[in-house]
């Protein structure tokens, strides 16, 4: 099957739908439904909301207003990274601050 892969601004494809990123209203998932149906405890926790055109995502050198969100068809096959942590499970992915989903 292919699965959807998504970047922000015109950039690189390179997040699911439902990864968490941290906004200046909170952490925010292009798709907080896919990642309450992945990790209800984490979209509890994070108290998950949409990410919309107009958020603003924390980036390793300041903030990034979110002018656009494309859709890309990805291949199944590539691999995607999904960081087991210790801390407080945040890191920056293409410099933006994301978060690894776990518990």
């Amino acid at each position: 099957g292919r699965r959807k892969l998504y970047s922000f601004n015109g950039g690189t494809a390179f997040v699911t739908s439902e990864h968490p990123f941290m906004t200046n209203d909170g952490w925010k998932s292009i798709d907080p439904i896919a990642l309450a149906e992945e990790n209800n405890k984490v979209a509890i926790l994070l108290n998950i909301t949409k990410l919309t055109i107009g958020d603003s995502i924390m980036t390793d050198t300041g903030s990034v207003i979110v002018e656009s969100i494309e859709e890309h068809g990805g291949d199944s096959n590539q691999t995607l990274y999904n960081f087991e942590l210790d801390g407080d499970h945040t890191y920056y992915a293409d410099s933006y601050l994301t978060h690894n989903k776990g518990n």
